[in-house]
């Protein structure tokens, strides 16, 4: 068993290891999500995005006990022998917690299965008797794949990054490439998908069960429940749960109030163009995920503020690096992504407005993670919690209203509302807190500035380049050609990020 030693070689494979889990996870996406929807057609497609938003709402039942165990865990596993029994009761506990509460999703999901598929889902395609068993095999793969959480929390808690993201991209392959292949094989239909979930999800926890046991310091039989370590952890629980409710409805909100409001079809193309978008989120995570530590390092070190400033700049510029190019070739450019993506006009003309607007939505969001990295580092949740249960207040009314008015552009146009509030409003009071006097520079230097010069950029390149008629591979490789020159741009925009890049080349005598 991995000792937690944040010195050890562990360390380096661990992130290399998250990487890699999250390009691959990423990639099989995007190779066969068009796939599906060949296969499927879109209104299928719309019922396995019901199906993620779904998911996502639900894991507010989680209630941070993941991130409890993991926390636990890596405590424990640097205290030695003695501290044994005490990770083998807590895995225990939680265990337990965590299958209840799996149990309890599948019941209470398969109870509702006859209101949502006659009372919320509208099909044009789908009888409610088809829709009726689809959900309820919906409901126990999302029973069934609750548990996976916990075991990967308790993995990298044990610093067993490799072995956890090892089973995450098995599973990844046997759900993305194996549900492909039964369709292709036996028959396309959105039934037989979910029932190659369900068996996939029931693997997924069987492996995933005995993987964290086998890196566990005694075994299987020797935990224990324990009432009195449940009530022990409550109070860290509690709190981490109350933010990742606030987000997880925040950031579901739209797709789940959109899909009671109209049809499958056009459902599928929001939860298409919103796929596509959260690209840019998954291109700024693992920046975001690996300066949290340095900042607790730096703020644990007591550094200079001049340094904190200069970090906390390099890294906004270094996320905008990817997400700014990304953000606004989907956003200048959806038509012509959607189209080379799927091969479909229909889709390409229904969904390009809807992912234009999250496509810049998501820009601000990508935006927000540095400045709460630096909460996370100097310990103050607070006033983001605040910020997050206001912005909830204004949200939900707002996407309700906007997206009865205008479907699907309007629930867009919601979530890009309240990231703009977020931006003006919300990012000045905690840089106040944690860095005054630099909301000016990074709204400016980090994200006005840069949007600005991109969007420029791109239009005039759609203006000279995209005005005939291309087949939709040459389409393709004109759009990858593009995002490559405005990534380039983009780092010669950047200030600090254009320090580094000179620094790094003079060091190499490459000028």
């Amino acid at each position: 068993m991995a000792k937690g030693n944040p010195n050890s070689p562990h360390v380096f494979s661990n992130i290399i290891a998250n990487m890699t889990g999250r390009v691959v996870s990423t990639l099989l996406a995007i190779v066969f999500t068009p796939i599906y929807i060949s296969l499927l057609g879109i209104e299928a497609y719309g019922l396995i995005g019901f199906y993620v938003s779904l998911q996502a709402a639900l894991s507010f039942l989680e209630l941070g006990l993941s991130y409890t165990c993991n926390r636990e865990l890596a405590r424990c596993s640097g205290q030695g022998r003695p501290a044994f029994q005490k990770m083998l009761d807590t895995l225990r506990s939680l265990e337990i917690s965590y299958w209840c509460i799996a149990l309890l999703i599948g019941f209470l999901l398969s109870l509702s299965a006859p209101v949502i598929a006659s009372g919320w889902l509208d099909s044009r395609e789908f009888s409610a008797t088809y829709l009726e068993d689809v959900v309820l095999i919906m409901a126990w793969v999302i029973a069934m794949k609750w548990p996976v959480g916990l075991y990967s929390g308790a993995l990298s808690g044990l610093q067993q990054q490799v072995s956890m993201n090892v089973a995450l991209v098995v599973v990844s392959v046997l759900n993305w490439g194996g549900a492909a292949l039964i369709l292709w094989a036996y028959e396309p239909s959105i039934q037989v998908f979910f029932q190659w979930q369900l068996l996939v999800a029931i693997i997924s926890a069987v492996l995933f069960l005995c993987l964290t046991w086998f890196h566990m310091p005694e075994g299987f039989m020797h935990g224990h429940f324990s009432w009195k370590l449940i009530k022990r952890l409550l109070p860290f629980t509690a709190g981490v749960a109350a933010n990742a409710i606030i987000g997880t409805i925040l950031l579901q909100a739209d797709k789940l109030i959109l899909s009671a409001i109209v049809p499958l079809k056009i459902f599928a193309y929001y939860a298409l163009a919103s796929m596509m978008a959260e690209a840019v989120i998954l291109l700024a995570a693992p920046i975001s995920n690996a300066i949290s530590p340095r900042m607790a390092q730096m703020v644990g070190a007591n550094v200079k503020k001049s340094v904190m400033v200069t970090f906390f700049h390099l890294s906004a510029q270094s996320v905008n690096v990817l997400v700014v190019p990304l953000g606004l070739m989907l956003a200048v450019f959806s038509y012509e992504v959607l189209y080379s993506y799927t091969g479909s006009v229909e889709i390409a003309a229904n969904a390009s407005l809807a992912l234009s607007i999250m496509a810049v939505a998501k820009i601000l969001h990508a935006n927000m993670l540095v400045p709460y990295s630096l909460q996370l580092a100097v310990g103050r949740l607070k006033l983001t919690v605040i910020i997050n249960a206001i912005s909830l207040c204004f949200f939900l009314p707002l996407v309700l209203v906007l997206a009865k008015s205008y479907g699907m552009e309007g629930a867009a146009s919601a979530w890009l509302l309240v990231t703009l509030g977020y931006v003006f409003i919300g990012m000045p009071l905690i840089l106040k807190q944690d860095l005054q006097g630099q909301w000016k520079t990074w709204i400016l230097s980090n994200i006005f500035v840069p949007v600005l010069l991109i969007t420029s950029l791109l239009l005039v390149l759609k203006f000279l380049l995209f005005n005939n008629e291309f087949s939709r591979w040459e389409l393709a490789a004109m759009l990858i050609s593009t995002g490559f020159i405005s990534m380039v741009a983009m780092i010669m925009v950047l200030p600090e990020v254009r320090k580094i890049l000179k620094k790094t080349l003079m060091s190499r005598g490459v000028i």
